[in-house]
Order: C-alpha cells, then structure tokens, then sequence
C-alpha cells in the first residue's frame, strides 16, 4: 500500500475512535499517521493538536506543531505566512493560548473557510477521508486482512465521519436530512447505501422503517453485527423508544469505542444510581458530568448546577442536564436558556428543542412553544413532539386538539413503550374531563394506571366529583394521596370531605 494511503487509513481510524470520544486510540491513529506522511500533512497534524487539548497534552502539541513547521518557536516564522483552514488556526492557537508571541505570528496566518458542502455527496466522502472501493481492494494488505475488518473500518468510518460532520458543522435537522438523502443517491455501493437509509431512518426517528432495514440488514449481510457503528445506531434507537437496558448491551457491543458519556447518561434516564467521586476527586468533565448527575438524583440541584457549568468538551450534555436541574427547581427561563445553548451547539438534535419547548409551556410562554414547535413538525413527526403538541394545546384550552394530539401519541408508540404510553392514555384522560365526557375520561384513566398511577386516580377523582359522585370522589382522592402527596388533591379532598359532612 503507498505512503499516503496507509496515512489516509490510520486518520480514518483516528477520526473514528475522536467521533466516539475514544480520544487515547485516536491520539494514538494520529501519531502513527502523522509519522508516515513525516509530518508534512496540515490535516493530519492539526487532528492530532486537537486531541492532544482534550487530552491535556498541551506540551506534546506544542512539540507536534513545532516539529511540523521545522522551527524552534512559532515566533521565527517569516512571512509570507502558510495558508490554513480557520478551524486549523483555531486549534493551532489553542495550542500556543499560553504565549503572546505565537498568537502574535498566528493571528497573521491567512485564512480560508473551513467548508463542509454536505449537499455535495463527492464532497463528503472526501472530507470524511474514506474510499470504501479503494480500502476493499487493498483488504489482502497487511493493514487489511479480512472482509471484517473492511466493515468495521472502511464503512463505520465512512458513516461516523458523516454523522460527527454533521454535530461539529451545527447542521440544522433539515439540511442534515437532505444530505443524507443526497448521500443515499449517489452511493454506488449496496452496502453503503443501506447504511445510509439506516441513518437517515434514525434521523427522522422513523422507528418501523429502522426496524426493518436493520432486520433486512442481518439477513443480507450477516457481518454487519460486528460493525460498531450499527451497535451505536441501535443504541440510540434503544434509547430513544426507552429500552435503557437493551441500550447499554448495543452500546457495549462497541467494541473499541469509548461509550462511557453515552452509558451514563443512559443509566440516569432509567433511574440507574450514578457512581461518581467526590466533588474534590473530580478532575475530568466525565467526573464532573457525572458528580453532576448524581448531584440531581439526590436532589442537590444547585450542587448539581455548579459542577455541570465547569464541564467545557461536554457542554451539550453539561447544558442539557443542568436545564433539567433548573427544571425541577421551577426555574424554567433559565432552564430554557440551558436547552437553547445545547441546541445551539447540536440543531440537528430537535429532542433538545423540545425540552425547551415544554418548560415554555410551564413558562405560560404559549406563542414562542407555538412558534418553535412548529417549525419541528414539518421535519419530523415523533410521539415526543405530538406529545407535546397535546401539552400545547391543552395550555391553550383546545382540548380537542390536544386529545387528537395525544391519541397521535399513542398511535406513535405502539405496544412497546409502555410507561410513554400509560401516560398519553391519563393526558387524553384530562382532555375528555375538561370537554365534560367523564365516563370515557375515566376509561382513559384506567387505561393510564400501571405507571405514576397517583395520576389518573386523581384524574378518576375528578371525574367523580363533577359527576357529584362525592363518595366515589373521596375514595379515589385518598388512593391518589396515598401514592404521592400533592397540594392541589388535598384541596380537593377537603372540597369533597366538607360537601359530604353536611
């Protein structure tokens, strides 16, 4: 194999192990393709800078840089200044942040834009530094030496390499979808493209076409379980239809990759006690996320929110989680400001917009919901947004509206999500007791028992007490009270108990 593809193949490994944040093998895939083009690649070296931050490596990087441009300090660079990409500057100045003098000479280097076309599906595939023709013609190498290890390398590299462009350029949802499609297109390759769908069906959380893609996948290519990135689509499909266990077995399938951020936050959406140090112990932005995390288990929200704001390489999930600290504490504009920096960073990830969405609601900032909802539907029609838009409605009082909503939801769901579902089922409970039809409200509720079931109780509650069934009331109130404790069904019991004593 020639010099500037063993190069080229060690940098697609190296973007595929940063992609999952697996930052030591990638560091490690950078060096050795650093040392092969001996130092002389501007793409190549500035990878391997950026790593090396993240890894708190700062002097390593400095030695890197020095060693690329054939100087002893970045001050005795003469004009005229090489040319490179505003990210590449961006990085090479993170590099010198502690010396005046070279982010003197830096700030003179000429810039170009650092442009990722996705719409050009030619483009992309250069970008994402990957020829799957070229690296299945060279598997007898002694780099390449079986059909498996093509599928593990060429093509999850090719499709992390899409997905990670996709987060690091901020793509809006739709352009991402409409690259993606325009990747399906032109692919040549059956494989390839099947990926493709795969990942565009998970884009537009289109569940039953992944289900069956992924299925059809198995049978025509039975190697396709050893790919790490099908195991990581799986997990996130898991994740998104709540199965946190099945989740974590395809995250742990990844065989490689560093799963650990995914995994924690995984753990805690299903109640799962977070293990973190001390706060003292915690160095790291895992530590500190996950210290975070914990924090908000134990309802140590403001703790919680002083250690999430010092994360810096994950500020998503940092932000994310610090607006779901807010969020229990009643603070929801400064909840929503955590979800609009998130999205901010990652507009591709609608799920985070609709967070922000729901605590506008609880803001009573009904139009701004209206507005931004809005937006999302024509993109994607998921069970969280038609939930939301239940939520909306039922704000606004158009409570038929939100029970059209709220059955989409159902409907959505389908039979295996079903703590999602038991709850849709109490939402279009409310929504026949507020139109006055209680006796289909309360088969509602029933149908919504099985999970937080303090809810439809007190739902079958007052459905009762407006029937003017007051023992009936009175029985259900107390059953709600007995399962969780709420102000608003005291008042009510005290209502019912004080009609019935006269």
């Amino acid at each position: 194999m020639e010099t500037q593809n063993y190069s080229e193949y060690f940098y697609v490994l190296g973007k595929q192990y940063f992609t999952l944040g697996n930052y030591e093998a990638a560091k490690e895939q950078f060096l050795i393709a650093a040392n092969v083009s001996d130092y002389h690649d501007t793409e190549i070296i500035s990878s391997l800078c950026e790593v090396l931050i993240l890894l708190k490596e700062r002097k390593e990087a400095v030695t890197i840089l020095l060693r690329y441009f054939n100087i002893p300090h970045i001050s005795l660079i003469q004009p005229p200044y090489p040319t490179v990409s505003t990210l590449q500057l961006s990085i090479f100045m993170s590099v010198f942040s502690h010396d005046k003098s070279a982010l003197e000479v830096l700030s003179k280097f000429p810039t170009k834009l650092t442009t990722f076309n996705l719409h050009s599906p030619s483009q992309v595939m250069q970008i994402s530094h990957i020829n799957f023709t070229l690296i299945k013609s060279k598997a007898k190498s002694d780099v390449l030496r079986s059909s498996e290890c093509v599928l593990t390398s060429a093509l999850d590299s090719t499709n992390l390499a899409f997905l990670n462009m996709i987060v690091h350029n901020k793509l809006p949802l739709e352009q991402a979808i409409s690259s993606c499609n325009k990747m399906i297109e032109s692919s040549q390759n059956s494989l390839i493209r099947d990926l493709n769908k795969l990942t565009l069906s998970l884009m537009t959380r289109n569940y039953v076409d992944f289900f069956q893609q992924i299925l059809m996948l198995r049978q025509t290519f039975p190697k396709i379980e050893s790919s790490s990135f099908v195991q990581f689509l799986e997990a996130l499909f898991f994740y998104e239809k709540r199965k946190f266990t099945e989740a974590q077995y395809a995250l742990s399938r990844c065989v490689g990759e560093n799963t650990v951020v995914y995994s924690t936050s995984i753990d805690f959406c299903g109640d799962v006690p977070i293990e973190s140090s001390e706060f003292e112990e915690a160095n790291t932005d895992l530590e500190k996320y996950k210290l975070g995390l914990k924090f908000i288990q134990i309802k140590k929200y403001e703790k919680a929110i002083r250690t999430l704001k010092t994360i810096q390489s994950l500020r998503v999930e940092g932000c994310v989680a610090s607006g779901y600290a807010y969020s229990l504490m009643g603070e929801h504009g400064l909840a929503i400001e955590c979800y609009n920096e998130a999205f901010e960073l990652t507009p591709s990830n609608f799920e985070i917009q609709i967070s922000a969405i729901q605590e506008m609601i609880l803001a009573r900032n009904l139009n701004l919901a209206d507005q931004t909802l809005g937006g999302i539907i024509p993109i994607a029609v998921t069970w969280e947004v038609l939930a939301s838009l239940g939520q909306l409605r039922y704000a606004q009082g158009k409570y038929a509206e939100s029970l059209k909503a709220y059955s989409a939801a159902v409907d959505k769901c389908g039979e295996d999500n079903v703590r999602i579902t038991k709850l849709m089922y109490s939402n279009i409970g409310h929504c026949y007791r507020k139109m006055g039809n209680y006796d289909t409200a309360i088969e509602a509720f029933n149908k919504g028992m099985g999970h937080n079931d303090n809810i439809p109780l007190a739902g079958i509650g007052a459905c009762f007490y407006k029937m003017n069934n007051l023992q009936e009331a009175s029985k259900y109130f107390h059953c709600s009270l007995a399962i969780k404790d709420d102000y608003l069904i005291q008042q009510f019991l005290r209502l019912v108990t004080s009609k019935l004593s006269h």
